[in-house]
């Protein structure tokens, strides 16, 4: 299949080599058209599958529900998509929750959530059902806040972080607000294998930690840090246009085979077997120790 005409816009793993994303067709894009349609990578196989739609999927995430793959893509106004690789159908509808901005979905213990602006969460409790889960919004509504990332340990222990630095736990049923070491702009988060959690964000910020504890490490990157994964023991982080693996709390750019350059990035998925790295015009894979190149 040709990928020189559209543009990754999100996308989700089951493993190394089973990828579902979406994408944009360039040429709608430049009449004004917004647009996505929906495809996977299947060992050496691409195919679309389901309906494309007229928004942008910003987001998307997939389990496994009822012995059978279901794919979850959201929009920035609550609009939904469910996909089912197995015959190729889709469905479609609306969160139905707030009135803001929609921004990411993660999957925790196998259930679907997503988090956007003015501190909105919800979780999905069926086909195309969500409940609201949300924390407290802002008090006075002319601060910009908001989640960009939630993710968590367990269902009973979430962070999300977002705007102005802002770090927030739920415990339970509550949300609280954590002293933050920082203000910028935090675009992602993972809770890692070992224990904390790593977030990132603009002006090459990363901070660590769990509960009330939390350092920042110095990067010595004024880039906009995009994305940040945890695998087999390492943690790694993408800007618009390099992977780079965390080191001593310094990060290193990957090593490509032959001295190949990543291309885009911009999204790290996270897979059972591996990690992939989802550009704007690339897809890398890293599986058994070794980053490699899909498209």
């Amino acid at each position: 299949m040709d990928h020189s005409l559209s543009t990754f816009l999100s996308g989700c793993a089951r493993y190394h080599d089973f990828i579902f994303f979406a994408k944009s067709l360039d040429e709608l894009d430049e009449l004004g058209e917004t647009n996505s349609t929906f495809l996977m990578i299947d060992g050496a196989t691409t195919g679309r599958f389901g309906a494309p739609t007229g928004w942008i999927a910003l987001s998307m995430a997939v389990i496994k529900e009822n012995d059978r793959l279901v794919v979850c893509a959201i929009g920035p106004n609550g609009e939904l998509w469910e996909g089912f690789p197995a015959d190729g159908s889709s469905a479609t509808g609306n969160i139905g929750i707030g009135e803001h901005s929609w921004r990411s979905l993660a999957v925790v213990e196998g259930a679907v959530y997503a988090c956007g602006m003015d501190r909105m969460v919800a979780i999905r409790t069926g086909r195309l059902k969500w409940r609201d889960i949300s924390a407290p919004p802002a008090e006075d509504d002319r601060l910009i806040i908001g989640f960009e990332r939630i993710d968590g340990f367990t269902s009973n222990d979430l962070y999300a972080v977002g705007w102005q630095g802002e770090i927030w736990q739920r415990k339970g049923n509550r949300w609280r607000q954590i002293d933050s070491p920082v203000n910028a702009n935090l675009t992602a988060l993972c809770c890692a294998e070992d224990g904390l959690v790593y977030a990132v964000g603009q002006n090459g910020v990363m901070l660590k930690g769990c509960d009330d504890r939390w350092t920042e490490i110095d990067t010595g990157l004024s880039d906009n840090l995009q994305d940040v994964r945890d695998y087999d023991g390492k943690v790694y982080v993408v800007t618009d246009f390099d992977i780079l693996e965390l080191a001593d709390d310094r990060l290193l750019p990957v090593t490509l085979p032959d001295g190949e350059e990543p291309g885009t990035c911009l999204h790290l998925l996270k897979a059972a077997d591996g990690l992939v790295s989802l550009g704007l015009k690339d897809v890398l894979k890293l599986h058994a120790g070794q980053w490699q190149r899909v498209v």
